[in-house]
């Protein structure tokens, strides 16, 4: 159940983002850098804990360090 309520409130904030970049006519790059970056810090976020999950502690995982990294960019 906060799994949905977490990605639908990211959803929305990157749609009011996008919607922000749109009305007060800004470049998109901004918006679109920050979306990027979302959307690659979700995936390997959710990438190290499939493999938390079906391997446990036997397979290197990422980093937490670079974890950490793509939170502060765009997590």
């Amino acid at each position: 159940m906060i799994k949905k309520t977490l990605i639908t409130f990211s959803l929305l904030f990157l749609a009011l983002l996008w919607l922000t970049s749109w009305q007060l006519n800004i470049t998109y790059f901004i918006a679109g850098t920050y979306s990027v970056a979302s959307l690659i810090s979700f995936l390997v976020y959710g990438w190290d804990k499939r493999l938390a999950m079906q391997h446990g502690e036997h397979v290197i995982r990422v980093p937490e360090r670079t974890l950490h990294i793509l939170g502060l960019i765009g997590g």
